[in-house]
C-alpha cells in the first residue's frame, strides 16, 4: 500500500481568501508525485468537495481531504473499496 499527503492552496470561490487544504491519499497504485502537484496546482477556484471528487476520479483509492474554511472544518472521504 502507497501513502500520500500533500498541502496545497487554493483561493475560496466566494471570498477569494486563501484556503489551505491537506490531502491523503491511500492507493495500490503509484502516483507520480510530478503528476499529483500538476494536478493540484491546476485545480481551478472551486467548493471543496468539487475538489473531492476530481481528486478521486484522477487518483482513485481511498482519500481524505481536510480543509479549514474560515472557521468551519470540512472533511470528505472518497474510496474504491
Amino acid at each position: 500500500m502507497n501513502n500520500y499527503k500533500i498541502v496545497f492552496n487554493k483561493h475560496c470561490p466566494i471570498n477569494n481568501l486563501v484556503i489551505e487544504y491537506k490531502l491523503k491519499i491511500k492507493t495500490k497504485n503509484v502516483i507520480l508525485i510530478e503528476d499529483l502537484l500538476g494536478f493540484v496546482e491546476q485545480l481551478p477556484s472551486e467548493f471543496h468537495e468539487t475538489f473531492a471528487d476530481k481528486l478521486f476520479a484522477k487518483f482513485s483509492g481511498k482519500q481524505t481531504l481536510v480543509a479549514n474554511h474560515h472557521g468551519v472544518t470540512i472533511s470528505t472521504k472518497r474510496a474504491t473499496w
